[in-house]
């Protein structure tokens, strides 16, 4: 939770169990202020957590749901899903619930319905991660960036270091933080995936084989339709991209 001070700064992030958030609720009260006093961040869809606050905004079950959305994956043996998870927001009298995924910690291997092993993993930010999408002048002055270590992490840090830029009165003044940060994730992504585009045309050019029994019919059949299905999420993420922003 972060909780706007009179001065118009955020203190620093407050952590709650689903015990002590509740009790929290109990004895927080209703502030009379006009502002979105409080902003309250949750990192994943624990049931005790979503009981807690579904009760106390009076919040349909249906909300917690559409967070999840439904995932269409590809009828193809590798079950890659094209749809991503975004924040989702909900106001109340003065108070703003922005709901976030963990970062990825562990894929689940499931080749088959009998074989299922979870590894853990870590990840690596693609050519650093996202650009600091404030202007130049101000990270001159703060001379510190988002830590891309999560979404949650990432809005607590520019909703603290840019306090000042907030317009309170309203929640999608708050929440123009974390559409910032999905827009530069996708930006990001879009140029990861435009190197493997590229990578994938190379290898079907004739430049790339080193002997002409290499440059088969069926493996340019193959390549050309790895392309093609990459072209098309790109199409996707720009209309995600439009949905966010717009």
């Amino acid at each position: 939770m972060l909780k706007l001070q009179s001065d118009g700064s955020f203190d620093a992030p407050a952590e709650f169990t689903p015990q002590s958030l509740q009790q929290h609720f109990r004895t927080a009260g209703v502030s009379g202020a006009s502002n979105y006093s409080r902003v309250y961040i949750l990192e994943g869809l624990h049931p005790d957590f979503v009981s807690v606050l579904g009760e106390h905004f009076g919040m349909h079950p249906s909300f917690f749901v559409d967070h999840e959305r439904v995932v269409v994956n590809a009828d193809v043996a590798a079950k890659e899903a094209d749809t991503l998870v975004l924040p989702s927001l909900l106001k109340s009298r003065q108070h703003c619930l922005i709901i976030t995924d963990p970062p990825l910690q562990v894929v689940r291997l499931a080749p088959d319905e009998k074989t299922n092993t979870v590894v853990p993993i870590a990840l690596t930010h693609f050519q650093g991660g996202y650009l600091d999408f404030m202007p130049h002048e101000m990270q001159m002055r703060t001379q510190s960036g988002p830590p891309r270590t999560s979404m949650l992490d990432d809005i607590c840090f520019y909703i603290r270091t840019y306090a000042n830029l907030i317009n309170t009165g309203t929640p999608e003044g708050i929440l123009l933080f974390a559409k910032k940060i999905v827009a530069s994730h996708y930006l990001q992504h879009a140029q990861f995936m435009r190197s493997i585009i590229s990578t994938t045309q190379f290898h079907m050019s004739r430049k790339a084989a080193i002997r002409l029994e290499q440059f088969s019919g069926e493996f340019v059949e193959a390549q050309w339709s790895d392309g093609q299905a990459l072209e098309r999420r790109m199409c996707e993420y720009c209309e995600d991209l439009e949905g966010i922003m717009l």
